[in-house]
């Protein structure tokens, strides 16, 4: 259901850790605040009575003692640190917002850019074997550590075709980050395939507002649209959610529609594709130059799972959205939904419980 217009919302439960600089802010904008710092402590019937709004860092949810909603009968809002909101979602509609743009998407973007200028210059090679060897590597060396033909370990970015696969807030903010190679061409694919503006909270000088940056855009509904925006792509970088829709979209017949030496990059939810299926697109014949992915199905990974030593796919422990900043920007997105919804208007980054996102 959605929160009535112009609600009280003057009691906040915080669930999980936060900074006392945030928890101040809070205290300002509450007429009461519960800090609930160890998602596992009792916390008392009397006090779950009274909650308007429950804010909760990263995948905490909600305390470990409640075990239905009818536990927090006054609860209005649940605003949450992180983009995932898979367990909220197993709890019955409310009004719910995740925290869209602020909360890390910038500095994923500069994982984004690192991933790809890595891939494309064979980056993690170069450091392998200057760690391991301790000698002045030759681009031969390189190229047998990658396992990649040719004689250069560098391949050019000019005029590369950039597919964002989810164009959300962080799809938005890497299609901002990848224009800034020389004549780059983007496109995007969403569920709808159409254009659309961004209603969420949005940083000056980031993201895409109103969807212009992509010259077209693809469904991922329509198998033959699919098809046609990924064979289109030199890069595909997707930041789609976790859903019923998007769980194993994508597999190695899929990424081996990519342009030749393409590079896959995973930001958003590891059960788009297997582990398993994104070796098998880069040691295909002719298959992909590489992949880097934050986000692995299954995660975390089993300690010999032959990925962590494929020299062209780069690895990183779903770190990407980590920030110095992510919980004060968090706490921002929440101080300006409550405001909002305390005068009537629709708050930022709604949830949907329907799409799962």
């Amino acid at each position: 259901m959605v929160a009535p217009s112009n609600p009280t919302l003057s009691t906040l439960l915080v669930n999980g850790e936060f900074p006392e600089a945030e928890l101040a802010r809070m205290r300002e904008a509450f007429d009461q605040v519960y800090y609930n710092p160890d998602k596992h402590a009792e916390v008392p019937v009397d006090l779950l009575n009274e909650v308007n709004v429950l804010f909760c860092h990263g995948y905490t949810g909600f305390p470990s003692c409640v075990k239905s909603l009818d536990e927090m009968p006054n609860l209005k809002v649940i605003q949450n640190s992180a983009t995932g909101v898979e367990k909220i979602l197993q709890q019955a509609p409310i009004t719910t917002a995740k925290p869209g743009r602020l909360n890390g998407s910038t500095q994923m973007s500069h994982f984004v850019l690192n991933y790809i200028t890595g891939l494309y210059n064979s980056i993690p090679s170069m450091i392998y074997l200057q760690r391991t060897t301790r000698r002045w590597s030759s681009m031969g060396d390189v190229m047998t550590d990658a396992r990649r033909p040719g004689i250069y370990g560098s391949k050019t970015i000019y005029g590369k075709t950039f597919g964002f696969l989810g164009y959300g807030a962080q799809g938005r903010e890497f299609a901002r980050a990848c224009s800034i190679f020389p004549k780059a061409r983007i496109i995007a694919a969403n569920s709808e395939g159409v254009r659309k503006d961004d209603d969420t909270f949005i940083l000056d000088g980031t993201g895409d507002p109103e969807g212009k940056l992509p010259e077209k855009f693809y469904s991922t509904k329509d198998p033959n649209s699919l098809r046609d925006f990924i064979s289109q792509c030199d890069v595909l970088v997707s930041s789609l959610p976790s859903t019923k829709q998007t769980t194993g979209l994508l597999d190695a017949e899929k990424l081996g529609w990519m342009k030749p030496e393409g590079i896959f990059v995973n930001v958003g939810r590891g059960t788009l594709i297997t582990s398993e299926e994104i070796i098998k697109a880069v040691d295909a014949p002719g298959g992909l130059l590489g992949a880097a992915i934050d986000v692995t199905e299954p995660e975390p990974l089993t300690a010999e799972h032959p990925i962590w030593s494929h020299p062209r796919i780069m690895i990183t422990p779903h770190l990407s959205g980590e920030t110095e900043d992510e919980l004060v920007a968090s706490t921002t997105i929440l101080l300006a939904n409550v405001e909002r919804l305390r005068a009537g208007k629709p708050h930022f980054n709604n949830v949907s419980f329907t799409k799962g996102y």
